[in-house]
């Protein structure tokens, strides 16, 4: 479909886009960043600049979930118990954060985040 498409375009570019600013950023940074600089710490701005990039994008598909309008249809039943009956119930936007993948990947930008702050 053209969402479909539209979404591998997206990230394909996403992806390349983040490649490419890394190779670029490490080319440069390298240049410019000597060991006595740094006190010892020579891949600490690395490092920094790994968590805020992680971060960031971690950001970008918590925030393309919380508005994405297609429901997410969960069917609950009782196994071995014919006599209740089967509920449907659709999770949109906020309501999707009641799964534990997303509530992982929201621990995961809160951890790269506050460590891209901190400089771990």
């Amino acid at each position: 479909t053209r969402r479909t498409r539209l979404n591998c375009v997206l990230i394909g570019g996403l992806t390349v886009g983040a490649i490419v600013f890394c190779i670029w950023y490490c080319a440069e940074a390298g240049k410019a960043i000597t060991a006595s600089s740094l006190d010892g710490h020579e891949s600490d701005l690395f490092v920094i600049c790994f968590n805020v990039t992680v971060a960031a994008a971690f950001s970008v598909v918590l925030m393309l979930t919380l508005i994405d309008t297609t429901p997410m249809t969960v069917n609950y039943k009782v196994m071995g118990r014919p006599d209740i009956i089967p509920v449907e119930h659709s999770f949109k936007h906020l309501g999707r954060f009641t799964t534990f993948t997303l509530w992982c990947n929201t621990v995961a930008v809160a951890y790269f985040t506050c460590a891209g702050a901190v400089g771990i």
